[in-house]
């Protein structure tokens, strides 16, 4: 199917790019074209999610001001932009409620970073759907075997900063370079431009999150960069400590890592979702009521504690990322209305009352199994007794997948109040059948669309 990837003489960079460069539609699995497709459509859904938002308004202000007008479709919008300016605003949109998809083995978000500048990219260059598949498969897995590659105990933060620029590096040049050294260089280029987020800060990096959009802006710009001539180091994880070669090349072309994408039912961090779910089993097991609960004590790993974990957010990004609470507002609003974190939840009285009840305490031997499981164990105290659960997983992981069906409502539920029921729908036929269709076709569903803000619905 591929060449062979195991060839001594062959830098790990080379193996890399010669995987990219040979990648073609017609030799890929059935499953890991029709995943491809999946994974584009929650991309969409997510980023029609936070219209409406201060940070999806300042993402769009931006965007018009720095990178000006061009070819490239900014998705909350009818406008146009340039490549770098329509990656960065949808790829803010897309990372902005934090109901993106996810990968165990990076740590991060693999979908916002790449697959916002693969389609600008392939707009641009008037591709076919089949060339989109092949790119943005391409840019999952040399960004996931990148971030796996490394040691999480030797990285300050496992942020997707860190490596998403190789992903959307690898899927833009995927389109427009036509050589492997021409791969190569890109994923140099990214090595030195991606973003690098230091520390850990109180109250979070607010609205830069992960430095996602920076990661997509870096990684096409390298692509573009490529394909100009510009050059940068060689063989960058072949003479850069941080990343271990076997762990990248071990079963390229075989494996495709892209099969174990997580999908996201909630607007929080994904390490949230397990414990939010445990939460639901023992309200349901219990008959819990949130005005009988006394205390609810929570213990998880070591990472989870560098995450805001204010029980009174100031801002919506604070919320995605505190556990206490996300916990009392999943537990006040229930699994049915978890879909959405408002500016009025932030002062919500009922919910910070709970959530300054959330206690968290490290229980060292959960970091045995980081990142591939991230266990809790929850703890509820109520005035009629004592209940407890340890979680390790959620819905939508690879071994507890959500179904066709669940990943088509989420997407509708996001994406008909922004586009309307039919073009909604229109937008995700034409995904399932993407190989028939042009850029031209897929982007043209989201002009004229109603652009209602679901957070005033």
């Amino acid at each position: 199917m591929f060449p062979p990837t195991h060839e001594s003489q062959s830098t790990v960079t080379h193996q890399l790019a010669q995987f990219v460069a040979s990648l073609h539609y017609e030799d890929l699995p059935r499953e890991v074209i029709s995943f491809t497709k999946v994974c584009i459509l929650d991309l969409f859904g997510s980023a029609f999610a936070p219209l409406g938002t201060p940070i999806s308004l300042a993402a769009r202000s931006f965007t018009e001001e720095a990178f000006g007008h061009g070819e490239a479709t900014c998705w909350d919008t009818k406008k146009k932009a340039s490549i770098a300016g329509a990656t960065w605003v949808n790829s803010v949109l897309a990372s902005a409620v934090d109901i993106d998809d996810g990968h165990r083995l990076a740590i991060g978000h693999p979908g916002s970073a790449i697959i916002p500048p693969t389609i600008a990219v392939a707009e641009h260059i008037k591709a076919h759907g089949k060339q989109l598949l092949e790119a943005v498969i391409a840019g999952y897995e040399i960004a996931v075997r990148v971030s796996h590659s490394r040691d999480p105990k030797q990285i300050e933060n496992v942020t997707t900063g860190g490596w998403g620029a190789f992903g959307a590096a690898t899927g833009a040049g995927k389109l427009i370079l036509h050589s492997i050294s021409e791969i190569e260089n890109t994923l140099g280029l990214a090595a030195m431009f991606g973003p690098r987020l230091p520390g850990t800060f109180p109250g979070g990096r607010r609205m830069v999150k992960e430095g996602i959009p920076w990661a997509a802006v870096a990684g096409v710009s390298s692509a573009l960069l490529a394909r100009s001539g510009f050059t940068g180091p060689e063989n960058v994880f072949d003479f850069l400590p941080l990343y271990d070669p076997e762990r990248i090349l071990q079963g390229l072309g075989r494996d495709f890592l892209i099969l174990k994408t997580y999908f996201k039912r909630y607007p929080c961090c994904r390490w949230l979702h397990p414990i939010i779910e445990g939460l639901f089993d023992l309200m349901e097991e219990g008959s819990i009521q949130p005005s009988h609960v006394k205390t609810i004590h929570i213990q998880t790993f070591s990472r989870a504690f560098t995450l805001t974990n204010r029980p009174r957010p100031q801002t919506l990004e604070e919320a995605q990322f505190s556990i206490p609470f996300c916990t009392a507002l999943a537990m006040m609003k229930k699994e049915e209305g978890f879909h959405h974190i408002r500016m009025k939840d932030l002062d919500d009285p009922g919910v910070i009352r709970l959530s300054e009840k959330v206690h968290l305490e490290l229980q060292p031997r959960f970091d045995e199994s980081f990142p591939e499981k991230i266990f809790s164990k929850i703890t509820i105290e109520t005035s009629e007794g004592k209940m407890e659960k340890v979680v390790s997983s959620a819905k939508g992981d690879p071994d507890n997948p959500m179904t066709g069906q669940e990943l088509e409502e989420k997407y509708l539920y996001y994406a008909s109040p922004v586009l309307g029921e039919k073009k909604a729908t229109l937008l995700k036929d034409h995904i399932k059948n993407l190989e028939e269709v042009s850029m031209e076709d897929l982007l043209r569903t989201l002009s004229d669309h109603q652009r209602v803000s679901l957070l005033s619905i």
